[in-house]
């Protein structure tokens, strides 16, 4: 029911926003939560400036920093209109078909193109360089267990994620989904950000970074056609009418089906998996393996063990099941399981050290500006001033050095110095404020280190 036209009831409100911030994801970010405020306001035919009182007045106790944006106009407005138009794209009939049709596109144009450049950074900008066989083969399996997760969510109708075209990934997660260490899947998702596959949109606490798919380049655009019916495949099993669960039919096409199934165990977690994948998919749309990447000498080896599972581009199979069995007999599903499981653990933990953060930030940044406004001279009526100051970047050094001598006195009187944890977010705290105010970052951290060392050294003998 609409209350565009009611006065202001807090109760109803409550009911119509309360859940759009309970049900934000652990970790999430103050501009998501506020999105998905707006998003089920908007929805709920609220006016935005009715949304915005509640989430100012009665969303500040909770969730400060959520009430602080929807404060800001410039935030505020782009929010709206951010909302707005993604309300109005999934309003339209098939709209969020549409929006997984366009990163099925996407996924299957990059994965199946020509030999990808990676833009490597130089002196002068950016070098495109021809990836290594190897190299490129990882990206292109990656970016296929990534993509087809984001068409499957984009499109689904009861997922969080339903209507949006981007992914949160996080080292551990690519790890647990690739079979591969933190440190490679570091470097992967560095690479396919290289090649433009995966296009970074923002960053979020506990090193999670959300990406979208880049676009396509203009020869991948021109020999998409050849693979449209891959990309029709991919989107008619997740999303046709048909459509049941998420699972894969054995009727569908092969190698949408090894599109499907680029992260199942038995490719993540078996032998040689990562090759058996590309030369089954290069052999299911008649090209050449090498070309994905796979070396040519381990082509003949792998095709005799697809032959020996019966998977063959002329015959019908039921891929699911034939790598299920293959999972089993090589243990890759038992590893895979344990991946997860060790996955979940180390989440949870990040989950709980984000808080931990963010609330130990919220008992230091109040000290933080108490000491430097108390460092800040009086106005020139001997009042005190209301917003602290700090030197500037390019003041002389006996100005700089005599200011900080007054911030370490000022430190020195409060509870923090018996809290090691609390200096150092301090001193994170002070640094972010100096290059704020124009400092370089280096000298920034050289005069927290001044400000901090000796207070630490009083506590610790404290």
């Amino acid at each position: 029911m609409s209350i565009a036209s009611s006065p202001v009831d807090w109760a109803t409100l409550n009911a119509a926003l309360g859940p759009a911030l309970r049900r934000c994801p652990p970790g999430s970010t103050p501009a998501t939560r506020l999105r998905r405020v707006v998003t089920a306001g908007l929805a709920a035919g609220i006016p935005p400036a009715t949304i915005r009182t509640w989430t100012t007045r009665i969303a500040r106790t909770d969730h400060p920093d959520v009430a602080t944006l929807a404060a800001t106009n410039a935030t505020w407005h782009r929010t709206i209109a951010s909302c707005r138009s993604r309300l109005a794209t999934l309003a339209r009939a098939g709209g969020r078909r549409r929006i997984a049709l366009a990163v099925a596109r996407r996924v299957v144009g990059h994965v199946l193109g020509d030999t990808p450049l990676f833009l490597r950074p130089t002196s002068g900008g950016v070098d495109p360089v021809p990836l290594s066989a190897h190299r490129s083969l990882q990206a292109r399996r990656a970016l296929a267990a990534i993509g087809v997760d984001v068409v499957r969510t984009a499109g689904a109708d009861d997922h969080p994620q339903s209507g949006f075209d981007t992914a949160l990934l996080t080292k551990p997660r690519v790890a647990a989904m690739l079979g591969v260490s933190v440190a490679s899947a570091g470097r992967l998702m560095a690479d396919l950000e290289g090649l433009s596959w995966l296009r970074r949109v923002s960053t979020r606490p506990g090193g999670g970074v959300r990406y979208r798919l880049g676009r396509l380049t203009a020869s991948e655009s021109d020999r998409l056609w050849e693979y449209a019916p891959v990309v029709d495949g991919v989107l008619g099993v997740l999303h046709g009418d048909d459509a049941g669960d998420t699972g894969v039919s054995a009727d569908a096409d092969l190698a949408v089906q090894w599109m499907l199934h680029a992260g199942h165990p038995a490719v993540s977690y078996g032998p040689d998996g990562v090759r058996l994948w590309a030369v089954g998919l290069a052999d299911s749309l008649g090209i050449d393996p090498v070309g994905l990447g796979v070396p040519k000498r381990a082509v003949p080896g792998i095709r005799r063990q697809l032959a020996d599972w019966g998977v063959a581009r002329d015959v019908d199979v039921d891929l699911g099941a034939v790598l299920d069995r293959a999972a089993a007999e090589t243990g890759a599903d038992q590893r895979a399981r344990d991946a997860a499981e060790q996955h979940r653990r180390q989440a949870a933990e990040r989950v709980r050290e984000v808080e931990r953060v963010k609330e130990l930030r919220a008992r230091v940044r109040p000290a933080l500006d108490a000491v430097l406004l108390a460092v800040t001279p009086r106005n020139r009526r001997g009042g005190t001033p209301k917003k602290s100051r700090v030197p500037d970047g390019a003041a002389p050094g006996e100005v700089k050095k005599a200011w900080w001598l007054r911030v370490r006195a000022a430190l020195s009187q409060t509870e923090l110095v018996h809290d090691p944890a609390a200096l150092a977010e301090f001193r994170t705290l002070l640094v972010r404020r100096l290059v704020r105010d124009g400092w370089d970052k280096s000298k920034a951290r050289a005069v927290a280190e001044r400000v901090l060392v000796p207070t630490g050294e009083r506590a610790g003998a404290a």
